[in-house]
């Protein structure tokens, strides 16, 4: 059996809306590393386990900015976005654009990041991906990167 354990990091955050940011993850994302899972094998499985759990919480999904677009971050609720990140860091980039993007049209005012940290990157074989020590190493980059409050969540792996 594994768990999912957890680190994070503030961008662009006054000590408000730190507070704020981090009492919303410990009320509606933390929960989910109470549980425990059979062996992941892909980051895939992963994200359907936080896509599930957040489904089940009641976020809602497939949130566009704009009309004039198809572009979507993962989830909203109540305005803090959120954006399901395990893969590239290409697709971490895009998913900048799009809270922004959110952000520029009041459907967001935070947002909430979930990405790998290398020990679950590691685990699971994977490759370029955005992991929270790759964007600690370079936090005033993205912080110039994102326009709102942000809190990047970093998802590691226990075995139990």
């Amino acid at each position: 059996m594994q768990s999912l354990n957890s680190n994070y990091l503030f961008l662009n955050t006054i000590d408000n809306e730190k507070e704020n940011l981090l009492n919303f993850v410990k009320k509606e994302i933390y929960p989910i590393k109470k549980n425990q899972y059979p062996n992941f094998f892909k980051m895939e499985d992963i994200k359907l386990v936080l896509h599930e759990y957040l489904h089940k919480n009641k976020f809602e999904f497939a949130v566009k900015s704009h009309s004039d677009h198809n572009y979507k971050i993962t989830c909203q609720k109540n305005n803090y976005g959120i954006c399901v990140q395990l893969g590239n860091i290409g697709s971490f980039g895009l998913d900048i654009h799009k809270l922004n993007d959110c952000f520029k049209f009041n459907v967001i005012e935070k947002a909430v990041v979930i990405i790998p940290q290398n020990s679950l990157i590691k685990k699971m074989n994977s490759g370029n991906n955005a992991s929270l020590e790759r964007i600690s190493d370079r936090k005033q980059y993205w912080s110039r990167q994102f326009l709102m409050p942000t809190l990047i969540l970093g998802l590691g792996i226990i075995d139990r």
